[in-house]
């Protein structure tokens, strides 16, 4: 399951201990190819890219996250086990644990205007990575 949102999009779940989105290891969960994009309220798993960052999420556009909680997430050759991100990201009460790459990174911030606040980073495979 991947889906590419390439506009404005707003995706409000009811909290990450309430609903789960999970590829299953089959694909990353989101392309966020432009657009001024909100994910609040999910908990994100179970996401895999093999020779791309991004095992959650890979950000072109204008990404906002709030509370919500990425775990389990996997880019094997790549950095970014949960996020890999190339655009605008701003992350609110958010959690991260679990996530795993190959950059040993769980957050990946290649380029772009970045704004990273208020997150819990648990257990392994969870380090920002900022390239500039």
């Amino acid at each position: 399951m991947r889906v590419i949102v390439a506009g404005d999009l707003i995706i409000t779940g009811p909290g990450p201990d309430i609903l789960t989105v999970d590829a299953g290891g089959g694909s990353r969960l989101f392309t966020v190819s432009s657009g001024n994009v909100e994910i609040a309220g999910l908990k994100l798993t179970g996401g895999r890219m093999v020779t791309r960052g991004g095992g959650a999420i890979h950000n072109q556009g204008k990404l906002t996250m709030r509370r919500s909680g990425l775990t389990g997430n996997t880019a094997s050759l790549s950095s970014g086990g949960a996020v890999h991100n190339t655009g605008s990201l701003t992350i609110v009460n958010c959690t991260f644990a679990d996530n795993a790459s190959g950059g040993e990174s769980g957050i990946f911030i290649a380029e772009g205007h970045e704004i990273v606040l208020n997150i819990t980073i648990e257990r392994r495979g969870n380090k920002i990575a900022i390239q500039r």
